[in-house]
């Protein structure tokens, strides 16, 4: 049986290819206010994150890759993040040694920051084994890569050359090639059909610029397990955007028309979601991706409070407190519940007066949202609008505060769902496959 590889909580070699969206700031300041923007606005889209390192202005020195890594890892939360360093020989922006190449994946490995590492496979011959050896039972994955931006080679050359990566030991065998016909596009798909075929871990290719395109949006169908898209400036030739490359997938995708089922019923006239947990649950990422799938009318309670009021929720904090922003939720929960068609992301302390439970299951189905103290710090420990963990964005202070909510979420929820380590897509599956089975009741 073929096998997969797991990049945190992203499995590849199973579904559609996975979305990787690369980075590739110069500065310090500029690669992190770049992952800042992926984490903020591509989240539903970017299944991968990659860091391509060789873009880096400091790479070579040790610890400011080092501080770049932590600062990175708390931009951009729980998502998985892929570490790159291509060679000057295969793209890249910079000459480097076998040693010192070899020193920067180590290190990276050893920051407990990344989750997973492409490494050329003919850069040296030692150093795709050296590094898939070094990486066992550390829970980085290691994608042996080759590129060739000259040609694309005969497809036997192709398929011996992605067997050798798992030979090597990598869990994931890639390559990059480019075509000077459709001949070559079709040379490069087959040699995929055939290696997927043939290997036992799973296979990327893709075949650049805007000739190979094709080879980008049907990995699903000829057995390509990732693909790359645009969210700001490309690494390769032919990278599309994320958004279109995410609809191009979605639209030749085998799976079994559930998204279409999904789509097709109509939950207008069905009661509203009510989404309900701790902050950092996932409540607004999986309100989009519901309403996405469910064509229903979106309300995040804190923005719609903050658009009425004319003032954000700290303003409101500050000036007149908890109590008085617990009455502005009843109120406004009282208007939303007048209608059907919601799915409406909820504060994480909207259920702790009995008024809002009595109004948010008078027309709505309550879902509870739950996530590890750990995931929850990472989600929201870069987050401004978090009144009550000012001055204790720490994980003890966190855990007392779900202790001390724990009980009162479970009393009203109507259905709960585990939201750690899963996709987005996977977390609003669950929660419409509970839903409808609750509205038939």
């Amino acid at each position: 049986m073929k096998r997969t590889a797991k990049i945190r909580n992203i499995v590849l070699g199973e579904g559609r290819p996975k979305i990787c969206v690369p980075v590739t700031g110069v500065s310090y300041e500029d690669i992190v206010s770049q992952m800042e923007k992926i984490y903020r606005d591509y989240r539903q889209i970017a299944d991968i994150i990659e860091l391509r390192i060789d873009f880096f202005e400091e790479v070579f020195d040790n610890e400011r890759l080092s501080g770049l890594l932590k600062s990175v890892r708390q931009a951009i939360g729980d998502m998985a993040l892929l570490l790159t360093f291509r060679t000057k020989r295969e793209g890249g922006e910079k000459e480097i040694s076998p040693e010192k190449y070899m020193e920067l994946i180590k290190l990276s490995i050893d920051s407990d920051m990344i989750d997973g590492a492409d490494v050329e496979a003919f850069f040296d011959d030692n150093i795709l084994k050296d590094v898939s050896d070094y990486s066992k039972g550390k829970n980085v994955i290691i994608i042996g890569s080759n590129h060739d931006f000259e040609k694309t080679p005969e497809k036997s050359e192709i398929v011996r050359r992605l067997k050798i990566m798992e030979e090597r030991g990598a869990d994931i065998a890639k390559i990059a090639v480019m075509p000077k016909s459709k001949m070559d596009v079709a040379e490069l798909i087959t040699a995929l059909c055939e290696a997927d075929e043939m290997l036992d871990i799973p296979v990327a290719a893709i075949s650049m610029g805007k000739l190979g395109a094709v080879s980008r949006i049907a990995g699903e169908v000829f057995g390509s397990c990732l693909t790359f898209g645009v969210a700001d400036k490309a690494s390769a030739p032919g990278q599309p955007e994320a958004e279109k490359l995410m609809e191009a997938l979605e639209l030749l995708s085998l799976k079994d028309n559930k998204e279409m089922d999904v789509k097709e019923k109509n939950y207008k006239n069905e009661k509203n979601i009510m989404l309900i947990g701790f902050m950092g649950a996932g409540k607004t990422t999986v309100s989009r991706e519901l309403t996405r799938l469910t064509g229903k009318s979106e309300v995040d309670m804190d923005a719609y409070i903050v658009r009425n009021e004319g003032r954000s929720i700290n303003e409101i904090f500050e000036k007149q407190g908890e109590a008085y922003f617990r009455q502005l939720e009843t109120k406004y929960l009282g208007e939303i519940q007048k209608n059907s068609g919601y799915i409406v992301s909820c504060g994480g302390g909207a259920v702790l007066k009995d008024e809002n439970v009595r109004l948010m299951k008078e027309n709505g189905v309550i879902i509870l949202l739950t996530a590890t103290p750990e995931t929850t710090l990472l989600r929201v420990q870069n987050s401004k609008d978090r009144p009550i963990l000012n001055g204790n964005m720490n994980i003890e202070f966190i855990t007392q505060l779900m202790d001390k909510r724990k009980d009162r979420y479970l009393e009203v929820a109507d259905i709960i769902v585990e939201t750690d380590n899963k996709a987005v897509r996977a977390i609003a599956d669950e929660i419409l496959e509970k839903y409808s089975l609750f509205c038939k009741k």
